[in-house]
């Protein structure tokens, strides 16, 4: 939620009514990428952590990439191919709406 909040620039007047909340579960022997070594500064810098992102993606070699919280210590986010093989036979879901509490943006 951080992570949203930080990157979607919400005020009380602009909160979408159309989010979604997606729960992945991801079988066991999915390819999982390992950590890349990150520049200093990558998290005030998007367009580096962006152009990182892009190469991951196109190289197409792993279905999810571990990356850490620009924002939160300690913490990580997963990248997902969807247009990986694996997306087919690996990953499992549900959706649903998400109602966004506008207590975060008091």
């Amino acid at each position: 939620m951080v992570e949203v909040l930080a990157h979607m620039r919400l005020s009380l007047a602009n909160i979408p009514s159309t989010l979604q909340l997606i729960r992945i579960e991801v079988a066991p022997g999915a390819l999982i990428g390992s950590s890349q070594a990150l520049p200093v500064g990558r998290q005030a810098n998007e367009p580096t952590s962006q152009a990182m992102g892009i190469r991951w993606l196109d190289a197409g070699v792993e279905f999810l990439l571990p990356v850490p919280s620009a924002l939160i210590p300690h913490a990580s986010n997963y990248l997902v191919n969807t247009a990986h093989p694996q997306a087919q036979t690996h990953l499992v879901e549900s959706i649903e709406p998400f109602w966004f509490d506008k207590r975060y943006l008091r």
